[in-house]
């Protein structure tokens, strides 16, 4: 399908915002003064658990209340009574009791929040932490979620049977006729480990309750400050009306500054009591023990049936996750996410889905994370495709090919409900596998180890899901039936003729001002600028968006600005007719001129009637005075049947992954040669900000396969990833040359055509690099079957291969 030829969507154009942090003029949570008229601002210091579970037997604060500068000390206990409503959970179904700001009686994990000093200053209040004695007596922990829905397990919380908050069975077509009829099955278990985002800058938030009004305002770096307000406001007992929750700028996200809003709710809670202006900004120790700071730890059975042409039939999975110690504000939806491409690029009719979300004593896992349970899936769908290639003898690219949805085939509807609007696999794949010259890999591969040399060439054919709806939400909580994450834009045009745009969204670094920018100038037939795009900073000012997440604000926005120039252009034109004295019918709107259809020449600039509708607005109808229009549209997707089949990420990208890798047999080591990727993402509104936000990705999905892992020891539940030094990221010594081709097929849905890519390159690297690393060592017939793929597991591996 040929796209139209567009003037500046689909043009590198640097971001709007680029100067303004290169210049150090961003404003972020230290960078914030809170204003001059407000009492002087309180710093917290948090003391917290250093075991994973243990009751409280007693906390002393005296010591630390002596000291100078410091204002008070809280403990759990002292906070009870300004709790007017339980932290939020989405799911009332799971049995997790009444979890509190700082834990009131017992600890759960550790790093668990259990008192909080208030000082003139942060280094006072560091240091009074220190003196806050906590008398604790040491209870068995459970670490392994398989060991905690064990008889006999210790249990976190009482009532919770077996350690097991939620679990449910969904079944799609007649699986057990598609494993009667196969001629083989395939079965394995897999392990993706606890990982986190670990932004730039950690979380954190300033409050001020100001008694005089009843209004509380709050300044936070939160990727979602309107999901934020209404859910901290609940639990503070502030209405909703009377909440401020304003957008700082944020150094990144990736999911762990969505949904947990404790830093509010704390420095909140402080100041209702002390009638000041209170500030917590975590420090990275503080993120990585968190309720925010891991995701999406899971043990999964497999089992796959097929033909022997290569036929995939039914997947079965059964699945435990580990929830950590409290369930979240998305729990369980992490879980229900997937469903929007469970059967991956691939046409299998027949699904069998059990899930098991289990406590132990780590880290909740509230937040959400880059592709929010879609990387598990996608990797579990890989290395099931290429374990059936291998059982069966046939090529791991011809397996796709022949297990490919066919172009013909969209819009596709899977098992689970979700449609594929568009796409082109086939096509795909033959370009990634023109891009990465594979035959020729394949041919360096062997002449290397036959020098002792092990590189691995990955493949991985994954569909990445954008603009979410919530409404895996739905399913596990019977008071949420139905979701829907609508967006919304408004258009003013002034008297010389430009756009002022205004989008009620936080921004952390996807450049969304610019991509909206090229939209409405194109859309418009103006020039871009002539386009101001701003973001209105108080939430309760806004109007409602879902904001970023789930890769949702790019067709979002798409779908918005084809709305919002549609019914200006309309007003420009009924303008047009009474100025002008045109019939409307013969009249058409075109590169920023109002036309006659039958006579171009008759025609009026896009400028001259924007002076007219501010200047002389005598002359124009009283329902078109004021050339300005507002529009807020819900996600196109939004449906969960009586069969439980969800419709809930209307736009489906897809990528084929192809890395290289050399694996050092002495030490384990991964090192990532090259990456070659072919991207699909419908119209591609600004390849340069699209190539760094796919590079972004695949660099997060670098860490959740062989880099970066959340570690607890085994017996005692302590965390031992407390740091960059502890816990990896990749940096610029690991990052790899990315080869990166786009092929378009633009989206039937929206304006332009555009698809969500920023999670992409998490959903799919995870899954090329373990087939990557496998594939390096295949001569010595290791299975890789859990990530991230660590030195120490590889070296493991092969030591028992040596035995």
């Amino acid at each position: 399908m040929s796209r139209p030829k567009f003037r500046f969507v689909g043009k590198p154009i640097k971001a709007i915002d680029q100067l303004k942090f290169l210049y150090g003029r961003g404003l972020f949570i230290d960078d914030f003064k809170a204003p001059s008229t407000l009492p002087p601002m309180l710093h917290v210091a948090l003391v917290t658990s250093p075991h994973a579970h243990a009751r409280i037997k007693g906390i002393d604060v005296s010591e630390a209340k002596k000291m100078p500068g410091v204002f008070a000390v809280y403990t759990g206990q002292d906070l009870i009574p300004y709790h007017k409503a339980p932290l939020p959970i989405n799911t009332p179904a799971v049995p997790t009791p009444h979890q509190y700001i700082l834990a009131v009686g017992k600890v759960r994990h550790y790093g668990e929040p259990v008192a909080v000093v208030l000082a003139e200053d942060l280094k006072t209040a560091k240091i009074a932490a220190t003196k806050v004695k906590v008398e604790y007596e040491v209870l068995p922990a459970v670490i392994d979620p398989e060991e905690a829905i064990k008889d006999g397990a210790p249990l976190l919380h009482e009532g919770v049977k077996n350690n097991i908050a939620y679990h449910d069975v969904f079944v799609y077509g007649d699986v057990d006729k598609a494993f009667a009829e196969a001629d083989v099955i395939y079965r394995d278990r897999f392990y993706y480990h606890r990982s986190t985002s670990n932004p730039v800058e950690p979380l954190g938030a300033i409050s001020y309750y100001d008694k005089l009004t009843g209004e509380m305002h709050c300044w936070s770096n939160w990727q979602n400050p309107r999901y934020l307000a209404g859910l901290a406001a609940a639990v503070l007992g502030i209405p909703p009306a009377k909440y401020h929750a304003y957008r700082l700028d944020s150094g990144g996200s990736f999911g762990a500054k969505y949904a947990v809003m404790y830093t509010a709710i704390l420095t909140g809670m402080l100041s209702i009591l002390t009638g000041r202006p209170v500030k917590y900004f975590e420090t990275r120790g503080e993120y990585l023990a968190s309720w925010h700071s891991g995701g999406e730890e899971r043990v999964y059975y497999v089992e796959a049936a097929a033909k022997r042409d290569g036929t995939i039939l039914a997947l079965k999975e059964k699945i435990i996750s580990d929830y950590g110690a409290y369930m979240g504000v998305y729990s369980p939806g992490q879980e229900f996410n997937p469903f929007a491409q469970w059967t991956g690029a691939y046409k299998i009719k027949n699904v069998y889905i059990e899930i098991t979300c289990v406590l132990t004593n780590k880290t909740p896992t509230s937040s959400a994370q880059r592709g929010f349970g879609a990387p598990q899936q996608a990797f579990i769908v890989e290395r099931v495709v290429d374990g059936l290639a291998e059982m069966l003898g046939i090529d791991r690219v011809e397996i796709r090919r022949r297990n490919f949805i066919q172009p013909h085939e969209f819009p596709y509807v899977l098992p689970t409900g979700n449609i594929y609007d568009s796409g082109d696999y086939p096509t795909v794949l033959e370009k990634a596998l023109k891009l990465s010259k594979f035959d020729e890999l394949k041919k360096k591969q062997e002449e290397l180890r036959k020098k002792g040399r092990y590189i691995g060439i990955g493949l991985a054919a994954v569909p990445h899901r954008s603009s979410y709806n919530i409404i895996e939400m739905a399913v596990p909580n019977p008071a949420v039936e139905l979701n829907v994450s609508p967006a919304a834009i408004s258009l003013r045009v002034n008297d010389v003729g430009q756009v002022v745009a205004t989008v009620y969204f936080a921004q952390s670094g996807q450049s969304h001002r610019t991509d909206v920018a090229q939209m409405i100038a194109d859309a418009l037939g103006i020039d871009i600028n002539d386009v101001n795009v701003v973001i209105e900073d108080d939430v309760l000012c806004s109007s409602y968006d879902a904001e970023p997440g789930g890769s949702r604000q790019t067709p979002m926005m798409d779908l918005l600005v084809g709305e919002a120039t549609k019914r200006l252009k309309e007003k420009m034109i009924r303008m047009a007719s009474v100025i002008l004295g045109w019939d409307i019918e013969h009249l058409v709107y075109e590169d920023g001129w109002v036309k006659a259809r039958n006579n171009p020449e008759k025609k009026i600039s896009f400028k001259e009637l924007a002076f007219i509708a501010n200047w002389q607005k005598f002359r124009i109808p009283m329902e078109d005075v004021g050339l300005e229009v507002h529009v807020v549209l819900n996600s196109p997707s939004s449906r969960v049947d009586p069969q439980r089949r969800f419709y809930f990420y209307p736009f489906m990208g897809f990528t084929v992954d192809i890395p290289v890798v050399e694996v050092d047999i002495e030490t384990g080591t991964v090192k990532l040669l090259k990456y070659y990727q072919v991207h699909d993402s419908g119209t591609i509104i600004n390849p340069l900000v699209a190539r760094g936000q796919v590079i972004g990705g695949l660099v997060h999905g670098m860490n959740d396969a062989y880099l970066g892992e959340i570690v607890y020891d085994n017996k005692d539940g302590k965390l031992l990833s407390t740091n960059f030094g502890t816990c990896f990221f990749p940096t610029s010594k690991e990052i790899p040359e990315f080869i990166i081709e786009f092929h378009e097929t633009p989206s039937p849905i929206n304006t332009f055509g555009s698809k969500g890519l920023g999670e992409s390159g998490r959903i799919s690297a995870p899954a090329a690099i373990a087939s990557a690393i496998e594939d390096a060592l295949r001569p010595f017939g290791i299975k890789i079957k859990e990530v991230p793929v660590t030195p120490d597991r590889l070296i493991s591996e092969l030591m028992k291969k040596k035995r």
